[in-house]
């Protein structure tokens, strides 16, 4: 599998507040066709390490894009963000209005326990820096686990200076 420096940017449709919703998402496999035995997640959140720390031959890494309303990628289905506003839990205010961040988070992690390639993953590593690591913090605050049989380990970063 291939370092975040690697990883191919992805949409990927997920659903969450009452709406469907599409994200970017940068990922070191294709997310529509995983292969089967992946054995650990991790999903990278704010400007984090390059990921190769967490790496091993059966390791999903992703890594969600909060996008800006400037940002010429942003379409009408998906949501945007004001600058940091997504690291406060915020909803987003742009293109897919009323989306909150934190529904990001529980939208992968549904992901990644309901999709059958993955009936091995018992454990997801959610890493955090800087805004990521905010955001990280609240979803902890507010979470009861994971998904399903999903074991979530949070590692908050400091943000490098």
């Amino acid at each position: 599998m291939e370092p975040r420096s690697k990883l191919s940017t992805q949409f990927m449709r997920l659903r969450g507040d009452g709406v469907s919703f599409t994200i970017l998402v940068g990922a070191n496999a294709d997310l529509y066709n995983l292969p089967v035995g992946l054995s650990r997640a991790v999903i990278l959140f704010g400007p984090a390490p390059d990921g190769e720390s967490f790496l091993g031959d059966e390791t999903l890494l992703m890594a969600p894009v909060f996008l800006e309303p400037g940002d010429p990628r942003v379409r009408s289905d998906m949501p945007a963000w004001q600058t940091d506003d997504w690291a406060r839990g915020a909803r987003s205010g742009y293109a897919r209005r009323g989306v909150r961040a934190l529904s990001v988070v529980d939208g992968l992690l549904r992901y990644l326990a309901d999709h059958p390639a993955l009936a091995d993953l018992q454990v997801v590593d959610l890493v955090g820096q800087g805004a990521g690591a905010e955001l990280l913090r609240r979803h902890a605050a507010r979470s009861a686990g994971g998904p399903g049989r999903l074991r979530l380990r949070y590692r908050l970063q400091q943000a490098s200076e």
